[in-house]
């Protein structure tokens, strides 16, 4: 109802505006006789455009910006969320390698001492036989010392009778007797 009485009120200012401008020259924004209905038209446009940017624009740009600081938040929180999983999961790898470095360290610790004691053992066995062996060799080249001693004068009777043999081309056989004689005097 407001509305039809405020549309007849401009319609009829409008209608004895511009036959009054016609009969006059010049511009008709500067004539002091249309002020009034300028002003009232700038007060009608003004209220019209608030409105519209009151009640149609405004809670439009509102509700975009309070949809979009809701999705900036709830993007904030789940980055944070996020970045609370990764941290917790780097905590977790870290503290998982760190598990793994103390179980492997510790698995080389333990083969390293057994094949050090491995070694050791085998060494000792080898050692051990080598002891043996030499034992056995130097009872044997006692053995065979004691042999030569016991030789040694058959051998040097054999090895005179041969040169005196060759030197001299007589044959002449010695006995142990001289040789025994032989090495007392010297």
């Amino acid at each position: 109802m407001n509305s039809r009485v405020v549309l007849t009120f401009f319609l009829i200012l409008i209608s004895e505006n511009l036959h009054g401008a016609e009969g006059q020259g010049g511009m008709p924004q500067l004539n002091p006789d249309s002020f009034s209905s300028q002003i009232f038209w700038l007060i009608i446009s003004f209220s019209i455009l608030f409105i519209f940017v009151h009640y149609f624009f405004l809670p439009k740009i509102s509700s975009v910006r309070s949809l979009r600081k809701g999705k900036i938040e709830n993007y904030f929180n789940e980055t944070k969320n996020l970045n609370i999983q990764i941290e917790k999961l780097v905590e977790q790898i870290n503290q998982d390698s760190e598990k793994n470095r103390d179980f492997c360290e510790k698995e080389i610790k333990v083969a390293l001492d057994k094949s050090k004691n491995k070694i050791n053992q085998e060494l000792k066995i080898m050692d051990e036989e080598f002891d043996k062996k030499k034992i056995h060799l130097s009872e044997e080249l006692l053995k065979s010392k004691d042999l030569l001693k016991k030789k040694i004068p058959e051998i040097c009777i054999d090895l005179s009778d041969r040169l005196y043999e060759r030197i001299l081309g007589e044959k002449s056989k010695s006995t142990s007797r001289d040789f025994e004689k032989i090495t007392k005097d010297l």
